[in-house]
């Protein structure tokens, strides 16, 4: 059937109208709209590893990147006179698990990429793919003790002072603390300590055939021994240090003159107004050498005036009379022009 309307003709067919009252009623069909949503499921593969490793290095890479990519659908519906296209497209969501470092030696973890892809139509498919690798590698050392061993322990004392004619073979109690011979069974357990410091010797060595080694004056060390009953066996790394000088070289040029008793007198004059920091070396050991040369009466190892033990005017004349004596060839001994020395305890030319 045709309709004549003030803009157009339009032919609607019959079954779309229908008359009432002498009414043409025509029947407009809706506009349908069909959207197809589109679901999209990711599987996202975790991977979790933990490692406790004491004093080593410990690397884990865990990169994991999850793809999801999601096809467009299209639905078309379509009337008599109306067509209706919707278009929905699933975002691409890219999720990046970021990469966490932590460094120990010899531990590595390694983790590979995991990917998945979802393609949806009508139909949604899921593919994951997981693989992980480790590798870890653990180093440790641990000593334990050995068996069926002797072995000697030892304490060494601060350095000692002496003479340069001292003939006397050295001490093991004036260099060293403790010395202790420790011996293990078939286990590594220890099963005897005994002190052995009065069996320490230095095989025949002397200040006086030690000092032969030096221009001026010896600071160095010297080799210790034991004696096991039936010979004497070194003791590795026993080695305490000496410092050996000719008394009364206060300056430490190797013999007795003029000017070391000078400085002797220097010395006094200083700290007799009471000047800090005074000394006769500015290297420590060496100038407790040198005070102990200079001290000609109290003989201090202290490096500095104490307990009664000082530098006096009387140090700088026993010097001067030794230096005049040895001038005149008169070979001139230290208790003939110091007698106290023979009453110094401690002193080379002690007699008690």
């Amino acid at each position: 059937m045709r309709f004549l309307c003030k803009w157009c003709i339009v032919e609607i067919p019959y079954d779309q109208y229908t008359r009432r009252d002498g009414t043409i009623c025509v029947v407009v069909p809706s506009e349908t709209t069909t959207t197809a949503a589109t679901t999209t499921t990711a599987e996202v593969t975790t991977t979790t590893e933990a490692v406790t490793t004491a004093a080593v290095d410990t690397t884990t890479e865990a990169p994991v990147v999850t793809t999801t990519e999601a096809a467009t659908t299209t639905t078309e519906a379509a009337t008599t006179t109306t067509e209706a296209a919707t278009t929905t497209e699933a975002a691409t969501t890219t999720t990046e698990a970021a990469t966490t470092t932590t460094e120990a030696a010899t531990t590595t973890t390694e983790a590979v990429t995991t990917t998945t892809e979802a393609a949806t139509t009508t139909t949604t498919e899921a593919t994951t793919t997981s693989t992980t690798e480790a590798t870890t590698t653990t180093s440790a050392t641990t000593t334990q003790p050995q068996p069926n061993v002797t072995t000697v322990i030892f304490e060494l004392a601060d350095p000692n002072f002496y003479f340069s004619v001292d003939e006397r073979e050295f001490k093991a109690t004036d260099l060293f603390k403790s010395v202790t011979l420790i011996s293990t069974d078939a286990d590594g357990n220890i099963v005897s300590k005994e002190d052995i410091l009065d069996k320490v010797n230095f095989n025949g060595a002397t200040p006086k055939s030690t000092y032969v080694q030096a221009d001026k004056y010896y600071a160095g060390t010297i080799q210790a021994y034991y004696n096991n009953g039936t010979e004497n066996v070194l003791i590795p790394d026993a080695t305490p240090t000496v410092y050996i000088g000719v008394k009364g070289d206060a300056n430490l040029s190797g013999m007795v003159e003029v000017q070391d008793a000078v400085d002797i007198l220097t010395y006094y004059a200083k700290t007799a107004a009471n000047q800090q920091g005074v000394v006769f070396n500015e290297d420590e050991m060496l100038n407790k050498l040198a005070y102990f040369l200079a001290d000609i009466d109290t003989e201090c190892k202290e490096g500095h005036n104490a307990d009664g033990k000082v530098i006096s005017v009387q140090d700088a004349v026993n010097d001067l009379t030794f230096y005049a004596k040895k001038a005149a060839n008169q070979d001139p001994q230290w208790p003939d022009v110091v007698p106290s020395l023979k009453s110094l305890e401690g002193s080379m030319w002690y007699e008690g």
